[in-house]
């Protein structure tokens, strides 16, 4: 797209790491596979995080302290992977561990086909206020069913990002799962076509949430019935300039009783 101008301040900081990442703010978990916690967030303005040497989740809470989640015995999936600006991956194939004062009080069981994703990134601190932009994926993890019905599928996504000052900012975003029982796309009104139609929020100069209307193509995973399937998606944007736009999302049915989710990083 064309280039934007101007910057309006958003974001927060911490301790920087490798790579410019940041270990306290721009964290999304989502633990949508768990029923107990079902479409859990854990904020990290309010956490703190526990990176490994290749910059992947290990934990984030206080575990000596209060509270924690922890990988415990889960692996990290393929799908996981960073760059410069953000941190993507997944848990599975194991037990994740609520901790308290450094004793585990809850173990969280996760098939090979069920996973735990997190977003992790430097939130842009100097937003473009104008100007129109193509976002191609970069990095996703592998969608995830709660009930680990089905084996971890492929995720891919577009956006068109139309900035402005404040809360102005249009975000157009598609994206389509495929799982091995069939596949759902969805999208913002108006799609990456027309951005300034879409019906996601700012929350903030650099973040936004909304849900979006999904659509089944061949025998659907979920089952959408009469109501429809809907997919929220929370997200922002990361590194200078806005130079990464990354999100997660949770896809529920009419009964809301399963969900498919993922998180996806896209690059300008």
């Amino acid at each position: 797209g064309s280039s934007g101008s101007g910057s309006s301040g958003s974001g927060g900081s911490g301790t920087t790491l490798v790579s410019g990442l940041n270990q306290t703010s721009g964290l999304q978990v989502r633990v949508q596979e768990i029923p107990l916690l079902a479409d859990m967030s854990f904020v990290a303005s309010s956490s703190t995080l526990h990176l490994d040497d290749n910059l992947r989740l290990d934990a984030i809470g206080n575990c000596s302290g209060l509270a924690c989640l922890s990988r415990g015995t889960t692996r990290f999936g393929s799908d996981t992977g960073h760059d410069a600006y953000a941190s993507w991956g997944r848990w599975t194939d194991g037990d994740a561990h609520l901790r308290s004062f450094g004793v585990t009080w809850m173990r969280l069981p996760l098939s090979e086909n069920q996973g735990v994703h997190y977003l992790i990134g430097t939130p842009t601190v100097s937003m473009p206020t104008s100007g129109t932009f193509s976002y191609g994926i970069v990095g996703a993890t592998q969608p995830t069913i709660s009930d680990g019905s089905t084996a971890p599928g492929t995720f891919v996504a577009a956006a068109v990002v139309q900035f402005a000052s404040g809360l102005g900012t249009k975000v157009g975003l598609q994206g389509t799962v495929a799982m091995a029982t069939g596949t759902m796309t969805f999208a913002t009104t108006g799609g990456t076509t027309n951005p300034q139609a879409s019906n996601l929020q700012m929350t903030s100069a650099n973040t936004f949430n909304g849900q979006l209307a999904t659509q089944s193509g061949g025998a659907s995973p979920l089952s959408c019935g009469q109501a429809g399937c809907r997919t929220t998606v929370t997200g922002g944007f990361f590194g200078p300039q806005a130079a990464r736009l990354g999100f997660g999302y949770s896809i529920s049915g009419d009964t809301g009783q399963r969900t498919i989710g993922g998180v996806g990083v896209l690059s300008r």
